[in-house]
């Protein structure tokens, strides 16, 4: 299955976006060396666990960011999600200038972060 989500987009993207045999180690190490069209079919997934997102934030350009802002499934460490921040806010930061996605994740962690309080 890993030989298949490193093919091309077009044989990729199916097993990248539903292939539940891909681990987690295998969708960073796929993450970390493959194309921005990777990275969004990846950022497309059900789920996303904090390893995963985090190179995702870190290789992704504008269109990966703003889907794995907006997956409702992918969870953020911390650092992952300020960096995400970071990258979409440029050089004046206004929240109403931030995109929908990355207005959306905010939200999403503030509720996961202030229900511990």
């Amino acid at each position: 299955m890993v030989r298949l989500a490193q093919d091309t987009i077009a044989v990729a993207e199916p097993a990248l976006e539903h292939s539940p045999a891909l681990t987690s180690e295998d969708l960073v190490a796929i993450a970390s060396t493959a194309s921005m069209e990777h990275l969004g079919a990846i950022a497309g997934r059900v789920s996303v666990d904090e390893a995963v997102t985090s190179v995702l934030v870190d290789r992704g350009d504008a269109k990966v960011l703003s889907k794995v802002a907006e997956n409702q499934g992918a969870e953020f460490a911390d650092a992952a999600f300020l960096k995400l921040v970071e990258k979409k806010r440029g050089p004046t930061y206004r929240y109403r200038r931030l995109s929908s996605s990355v207005r959306i994740c905010l939200r999403r962690q503030l509720r996961r972060c202030c229900r511990f309080f």
